[in-house]
């Protein structure tokens, strides 16, 4: 079990907490390992004291997507610092279920559960009488499939039940000697959607809402909708948002460093419980402009030179207004809740390198021709004005990732081991007034260098 989960189940019951984990108790030890959900069911009148503890213990209380919201049940998120896993607990205050999009149904014995909880392995979990009838109500109402109940918690539930406490239990719930009898049945023959079994359970739940189809296809359809429109614009969530504004996250390296691969892995970590995107600020793979297209058919003869020259000129300029129109767009997201990745970004320092304006350095001794040269003056002071503007919008969390300049080159053997001397000198000076700057020693094992960084993340987040 995790430290996160082991100081969370201690903290209850020292504070005197009711809780218990409700559901899927076959194999609840995966949510306490990070490799599921925890679903745990804590008494409504202990909310403040819970929402108090788990705010002590650093976990996060994300923004739950409005097509989800339910007022009875909370997200949380806390973190394990050593091994780099996020956990992610469901918090009920009533036991509800049914559609993903509503759990329009609420089961009726509240307090006989935290009554009759039962421990396993230091966790309060629900009796599995009552865990058992409640796997019965959720197949009635179609909220899981019959398949996956019957062969997974059922038989799980089965072994750990006597007739004697089973209906002992259930009486406590409001059940009749015969009616609990009848339930104990279907532990024999599996015939657990009759008509008889469907009259006793109805008993124990009810419906929360008035049109929940109606509720619920309108959710559905939100759903897609956002999903769709998430693609191509900043303002469409489909996952969980940080409820105080997200922030923008930038890793900044040398040749073979790694950024691309931390950025990536960091987004895949993350996507898994929030709302994430990388944004791409570099002319490599994933950049296109028009402006290369013509250049590759073009031919290279003289009489084309001045239209090259241009094109690349234009070419570079476009690359410096993509990256302000993308740096605007990813602070928009961050501050609506989401999480923005560069596995690079602008800088003014240093001209002509590691994303810095290009063409005063660059294109610029190379125009021999007066009219050429006066034209790449003026884009040249274009590209700066931009790149400017561009760093006027800082990332919240900056991340230099570095390495030997040895290091860099047995990584990267095909690099100018000059340029790659500059290039790390650069990124040891490169400053970042506004953004909180962390260094990481990608020298390490990245396994150990990927967790170093998700607990920065982690602080940076909570």
């Amino acid at each position: 079990m995790l430290s996160v989960s082991e100081n969370l189940l201690a903290e209850l019951e020292q504070n005197s907490i009711r809780y218990l984990h409700w559901k899927g108790n076959c194999h609840y030890a995966d949510g306490f390992n990070g490799k599921g959900d925890i679903d745990m069911l804590v008494h409504r009148d202990d909310r403040e004291k819970v929402h108090t503890l788990l705010r002590s213990l650093h976990f996060i209380n994300p923004k739950t997507q409005s097509y989800f919201q339910n007022n009875n049940i909370e997200d949380w998120l806390g973190f394990d610092e050593k091994y780099g896993v996020m956990t992610h607990l469901h918090l009920y205050f009533e036991i509800q279920f049914g559609s993903n999009f509503l759990n329009e149904y609420t089961f009726l014995p509240y307090e006989q559960c935290f009554e009759e909880a039962t421990v396993l392995d230091n966790c309060r979990v629900q009796n599995p009488a009552i865990e058992y009838v409640l796997l019965l109500c959720r197949v009635a109402v179609r909220s899981i499939e019959k398949e996956k109940k019957i062969e997974g918690n059922r038989l799980f539930l089965i072994h750990r039940m006597e007739e004697d406490s089973f209906t002992q239990t259930l009486k406590k719930c409001g059940l009749t000697q015969e009616e609990c009898s009848r339930l104990f049945d279907t532990t024999h023959d599996a015939k657990c959607e009759t008509k008889d079994v469907a009259d006793i359970l109805k008993k124990l739940y009810r419906k929360n809402t008035s049109f929940a189809k109606l509720k619920i296809i309108n959710r559905k359809l939100s759903y897609q909708i956002r999903k769709r429109k998430s693609i191509d614009s900043v303002g469409f969530f489909t996952k969980k948002r940080l409820r105080n504004g997200g922030c923008m996250i930038a890793f900044v390296g040398q040749d073979g460093a790694g950024k691309t691969r931390v950025a990536s892995d960091i987004a895949g970590w993350l996507r898994k419980k929030l709302e994430v995107r990388r944004f791409y600020l570099g002319s490599g793979e994933n950049y296109y402009s028009f402006q290369r297209d013509l250049l590759k058919v073009l031919p290279k003869g003289k009489a084309f030179k001045l239209i090259r020259g241009v094109l690349a000129l234009s070419d570079q300029l476009h690359i410096a207004k993509r990256c302000v129109s993308t740096l605007k767009k990813a602070q928009i997201y961050a501050v609506q809740g989401g999480i923005a990745l560069f596995d690079r970004y602008p800088q003014t320092q240093f001209p002509g390198i590691n994303d810095g304006a290009k063409i005063r350095e660059i294109f610029l001794p190379k125009a021999t021709n007066p009219l050429i040269r006066k034209i790449t003056l003026i884009y040249a002071k274009r590209e700066e004005k931009l790149l400017k503007k561009a760093v006027r919008i800082q990332p919240d969390l900056v991340i230099k990732l570095m390495l030997t300049t040895e290091e860099s080159l047995r990584r990267k053997p095909k690099e100018n081991a000059e340029n790659v001397q500059r290039k790390h000198e650069i990124i040891k000076q490169l400053a970042f007034p506004k953004s909180r700057v962390v260094v990481v020693d990608v020298m390490k094992e990245y396994h150990v260098e990927i967790t170093e960084i998700k607990s920065i993340i982690w602080r940076k987040i909570r």
